[in-house]
């Protein structure tokens, strides 16, 4: 006796069928469990439903889904950059496909913009192990002070256009594209090989978003004039 899927499903219809025929009311099919059994005659007899699943051909056009960072062809040139320093590759940043990996990327995108809020920024990472919590005596001693600023990352994306490998030198260059009042967005370029002769590649470029809080509360607060004056040089 055929227990098959498909013999099961046709003796379905049949007995559907066979039952609504008959004249008698009461042995009508309601009419919910009708449109299903004639929905499955109609899958039955449909050629294509019994079909092997169809393959892409190699010629078929499969897109990638968008990306949230978006590159334009100025960030992938050594000019929209405004500000440079070296990254001295390490053994470790290699994977096992003998290139840097992508997550460490994002540690060159740190290096580059802490450094330059420390060394041009007056920025003081320390402050935020140094300061005292927020509590109700700490805010009436400080009320008339300027809190101590830190920066949290809240984004970070990155797009890779080239492989590098340890133990290459590359350059990361940094611009200001959106300067708020508490919140800093980032572009950063990453590239190799002959960087300010006309002959580099562009081997990652990111986006790096910051924002400015109180070391003591974590909460956002306004970016001061000092380090705005010298984040402003950057757009």
């Amino acid at each position: 006796m055929d227990d098959s899927p498909r013999s099961r499903l046709s003796s379905e219809v049949s007995l559907a069928k066979s039952l609504n025929c008959d004249k008698q009311p009461q042995t009508m099919l309601p009419p919910i469990a009708l449109r299903r059994t004639s929905a499955i005659a109609a899958h039955l007899r449909t050629p294509q439903s019994l079909a092997a699943p169809r393959l892409l051909s190699s010629a078929s056009s499969v897109r990638a889904p968008a990306s949230a960072v978006q590159t334009s062809e100025d960030e992938k040139s050594e000019g929209y950059y405004k500000h440079w320093m070296n990254i001295n590759t390490r053994w470790k940043d290699n994977d096992q496909y003998g290139h840097i990996n992508n997550v460490e990327y994002y540690s060159y995108f740190d290096t580059v913009v802490n450094t330059y809020l420390i060394t041009q920024c007056g920025l003081d990472p320390a402050a935020a192990r140094t300061s005292p919590p927020t509590t109700t005596t700490t805010t009436k001693t400080a009320a008339n002070q300027s809190p101590p600023r830190i920066f949290y990352v809240v984004s970070s994306g990155a797009r890779y256009h080239a492989p590098a490998s340890f133990p290459d030198t590359l350059r990361a260059g940094m611009r200001v594209a959106k300067l708020g009042t508490s919140s800093v967005v980032y572009h950063v370029g990453v590239f190799k090989g002959g960087v300010g002769k006309g002959e580099s590649t562009c081997v990652v470029t990111g986006e790096f978003v910051h924002v400015c809080v109180d070391a003591r509360s974590g909460r956002p607060v306004e970016i001061e004039r000092g380090m705005r004056e010298m984040l402003e040089k950057l757009k």
